[in-house]
């Protein structure tokens, strides 16, 4: 059995699985419709693409975002050098653009990953940016791609973007300030107006409490009056000190 460091697994797969994609392009193009729905059914939605150091189901992979967060290590958008294979990628499942309904399971992805454990910062940052989206789509708003809802995070110490329940730092993406000298800067994406979705589209959406532990967002109240919340809070706080020490 071979084992490879991930350096050298990262050469290989950079050299070898062009070929096999340029080929199932080739294939895509020049087979008859029957033969390609027998290959197409048995690559759709199979981990096929090689990203951040580990294989990618198609179907979390977009060719367009409709945010500035990073959505990764859950969803991922095509690199350049993918676009040669786009119509094979979106016949096996990728899309142009992904929808509400991938970012409400994007918090259920977060839920099952965590369960009783707190979100690491740069999780919870994820999870209210995507939360901020979907209210977005829900009332047709316009979602301006080139503002992220919240800085776009970066997890520092933690190798390939797979951040643990460790807490990481949040470090703000300023590279988009930086140009080479004597180049123009890239313009920034148009601002998208989502599609209006309804709320029966997205299934159970997890919301964070103030423990930054994940619940259905129909089991959460908001707290709009702290001050009471406070109040309430020191008193049962008094209340238990004094049945203690008695």
């Amino acid at each position: 059995r071979l084992q490879f460091s991930a350096h050298s697994a990262n050469e290989v797969y950079a050299s070898v699985l062009p070929l096999l994609l340029t080929q199932l392009t080739l294939a895509f193009e020049r087979e008859s419709p029957t033969e390609i729905k027998l290959w197409c059914e048995a690559l759709y939605n199979k981990p096929i693409v090689w990203m951040q150091n580990k294989f990618i189901e198609t179907s979390r992979i977009a060719f367009h975002s409709i945010t500035s967060i990073d959505l990764e290590p859950f969803l991922f958008i095509a690199r350049p050098d993918l676009l040669r294979y786009k119509a094979l990628l979106l016949q096996l499942g990728s899309r142009e653009t992904f929808e509400a309904a991938d970012l409400a399971a994007l918090t259920r992805d977060l839920y099952t990953a965590h369960k009783d454990q707190p979100l690491s910062t740069y999780k919870l940052t994820l999870c209210v940016g995507i939360v901020q989206i979907l209210y977005k789509m829900l009332n047709g708003e316009t979602i301006e791609a080139d503002v992220p809802v919240l800085p776009v995070a970066e997890p520092v110490g933690v190798p390939n973007s797979n951040v643990t329940d460790a807490s990481v730092d949040i470090r703000v993406d300023a590279s988009v300030t930086h140009t080479h000298e004597n180049t123009l800067p890239t313009p920034p994406p148009a601002p998208i107006k989502a599609r209006k979705v309804q709320l029966s589209e997205l299934g159970v959406v997890y919301l964070p409490d103030k423990h930054c532990l994940l619940y259905p967002s129909t089991v959460l109240t908001f707290d709009d009056a702290p001050w009471m919340s406070a109040a309430l809070h020191e008193a049962n706080n008094v209340t238990t000190a004094s049945t203690v020490t008695t």
